[in-house]
């Protein structure tokens, strides 16, 4: 096997988005691996560089195979005759008469596809090629060779890119052993863990040296360390005065320039932050005087603002949600908390044995968008919620509902169940109303321009993560009632809505890595259908994964499919059905008919009260009794009207175990 074939890419860009730029780093290497290996590629390692520029892979001791007889043994692939493995240089394969240019460029093809593939991307040069943002340089080396290749409409060179912020555009390679020093050389640290290694040696100096804290280091570092390619971090400051501003809208200011707020170490803040920049200088003076107007400047302009609002309460602002347009098909922010409060006495209702305030509840939904229409909410849309917490603080001093107005917006990232449930009734309202636009429309098609998708599944988090029991049917139906249109509140749009919800739940529930015949033998099951609760759901795969393996339950499917099969061999699964008692005549028919009463009462409890666990008893006792009853007495009576009883028995019985979840999915 050759050793020395090494594989170097590189991709040069315009600063591709932070974003996507982890997602790249993971699954690069994953498309890499597969398109090698399908193409009768081996290797003994690939390493994957993803910087706010470039996009490269090394590919070490690369080596290609032909009609090789392959040896399996624990899983793994052992080559048994080494004559087959070719020199890459020369390699030419037979079958297809392609060069290792053409080779590659079908892989490099299918994985940037690939990677491109379900993301936001941007066309660009006179091909009008797809990708995350222009491509200014391409390099591809074998061996220390210069492939020609061509991707994207860009024709490979010998050239890096070179460092942005620095005089040396673009760098000459030799040798690609070097090619890591090289570009450290030219002040690019292109392997992630040296650039975080050194952002966080650098500030833990900066805190040590000056006695400063930090919070949320970690998701900064992690942040930061993808925006640049030669890191180096600054301590700078801006006018002290500032912080009579609230603490929570200056430290927004700080952050939304990708800077760190610092605090004294008993969590005071105060009036200095690290920035991270991307070049090498000799002198950082301009720099650190720039960031300090950038900051300053704005902080100015909020100061004004803020001082302005808070004259007056923020009760004081509701009459003016009436001149702010929530949507042209929808009304105002106004007759959307009319409609907000009308649902919290739904939720409510649902929800009493929590035994909230519901006074609480009408106060903050009066309240949570009235920033909107403050002078500082209406220049500073990012910082709603923030701004009505801090306005309602200043004038009523009480934390609870300043808290609220705040995290309404940031519900599944807190544990307050009044914030949790102002939330859910906000998006709630928000999610029908933009699905009954333009009749439907966009719960049908692919494109949600809206958002559609993305609420519905925050409303799944907030009820599932926060074990809210709530029937999602009914508060449709109520949601839907509330708007003018008498169209919208039919059976067909509700069950449209709900389908919609229903489809992200299962799609929610599979990443979760719960089995998905499990969860359809619920979701899909009729009876269940209009009592749509996802905690309720939740709880029945809990049972059922439970249960699935054990002797009892394997036994009663088999029963459950024996009676199903009896039924649709007579054509009576959608028929409605009585017993006459009457023609009951026989022990094993009276005692199973009994027992139909007795399980009745106790199977539709257990359902009532979520008490799952006691059903694995019912199942062993209704074993045995319908065993006997089908092995001891001959369903097939010369008495037309016994045998037809005996099947509207058996019938009876098949509807109660249904009403649980549809048995069919385990045969």
């Amino acid at each position: 096997m050759l050793n020395d074939n090494i594989l170097l890419f590189e991709l040069g860009t315009e600063e591709l988005p932070i974003s996507i730029l982890e997602n790249i780093n993971l699954n690069l290497y994953k498309y890499l691996f597969f398109e090698f290996k399908k193409n009768r590629f081996i290797f003994s390692n690939i390493k994957v560089f993803i910087t706010l520029r470039r996009i490269s892979f090394l590919v070490y001791n690369l080596s290609y195979y032909q009609n090789i007889k392959l040896k399996y043994f624990n899983k793994k692939i052992y080559l048994n005759k080494k004559k087959y493995l070719k020199k890459i240089d020369n390699y030419k394969n037979n079958n297809n008469n392609k060069n290792i240019e053409e080779l590659l460029i079908n892989i490099l093809n299918s994985v940037f596809l690939k990677l491109i593939k379900n993301n936001k991307v941007m066309r660009w040069g006179i091909n009008n090629n797809l990708f995350f943002r222009p491509i200014i340089n391409l390099l591809v080396m074998l061996n220390n060779k210069f492939l020609n290749i061509e991707l994207f409409g860009v024709k490979s060179n010998n050239l890096l890119l070179g460092n942005k912020f620095t005089k040396k555009k673009y760098i000459n390679i030799k040798n690609i052993n070097n090619y890591i020093y090289l570009l450290k050389e030219n002040n690019i640290y292109i392997i992630y863990k040296d650039r975080k290694n050194i952002i966080i040696n650098s500030i833990n100096k900066i805190l040590y040296k000056n006695n400063f804290i930090s919070n949320n280091l970690n998701n900064f570092i992690n942040k930061v360390s993808w925006m640049v390619e030669y890191p180096v971090v600054l301590l700078c400051n801006f006018d002290y005065n500032f912080l009579s501003l609230p603490k929570d809208i200056v430290i927004f200011i700080i952050s939304k320039y990708f800077c760190l707020p610092l605090y004294k170490t008993n969590n005071e803040l105060i009036n200095y932050f690290i920035v991270i920049i991307n070049i090498k200088l000799n002198n950082y003076n301009n720099i650190i005087l720039n960031y300090k107007k950038i900051i300053e400047l704005e902080l100015k302009e909020v100061k004004y603002l803020y001082l302005k609002d808070i004259k007056y309460p923020l009760i004081s602002y509701l009459s003016k949600l009436n001149n702010i347009i929530f949507h042209k098909n929808l009304g105002t922010y106004l007759q959307k908390i009319t409609r907000m409060l009308y649902l919290s006495k739904n939720i409510l209702s649902n929800l009493f044995f929590l035994n909230l305030d519901i006074n609480i509840i009408y106060k903050c939904l009066l309240l949570i968008k009235c920033d909107l229409v403050t002078f500082l909410g209406i220049n500073f849309k990012q910082l709603k919620g923030l701004i009505g917490m801090n306005y309602y603080y200043y004038h009523c001093n009480d934390s609870l509902i300043s808290n609220i107005i705040r995290d309404h917006y940031y519900s599944y990232k807190n544990i307050n169940i009044y914030s949790i449930l102002v939330s859910l009734i906000d998006k709630f309202d928000t999610f029908i109303g933009i699905s009954i636009v333009e009749n439907f429309c966009f719960l049908k098609k692919s494109n949600d321009p809206y958002g559609l998708k993305k609420i519905s599944l925050l409303i799944i988090k907030i009820l599932f993560n926060n074990n809210l029991y709530i029937n999602i049917y009914i508060f449709i139906k109520n949601s839907l009632y509330l708007f003018k249109n008498k169209y919208f509140y039919v059976r067909k749009n509700i069950f449209l809505i709900l389908n919609f919800i229903k489809n992200r739940f299962i799609n929610y529930l599979l990443k979760l890595n719960y089995s998905k015949y499990i969860i359809l033998s619920i979701i899909n099951n009729n009876y269940y259908i209009k009592k749509f609760d996802f905690l309720d759901i939740k709880k029945r795969i809990e049972f059922i994964l439970k249960i699935k393996n054990n002797l009892i339950f394997i036994k009663f499917i088999n029963i459950y499919k024996r009676l199903k099969n009896i039924l649709l061999k007579l054509n009576i699964l959608k028929i409605n059905i009585y017993i006459n008692i009457n023609l009951l005549k026989k022990k094993e028919e009276i005692i199973l008919f009994n027992y139909l009463i007795k399980l009745k009462k106790k199977y539709y409890l257990y359902l009532k009260f979520r008490k799952y666990n006691r059903l694995i008893k019912i199942f062993f006792i209704s074993i045995k009794k319908i065993e006997n009853f089908l092995n001891l007495l001959k369903i097939n009576d010369k008495n037309i009207l016994i045998k037809r009883n005996r099947i509207f028995l058996i019938k009876k019985i098949y509807n109660i175990f249904n009403r649980f979840i549809d048995f069919s999915y385990y045969y």
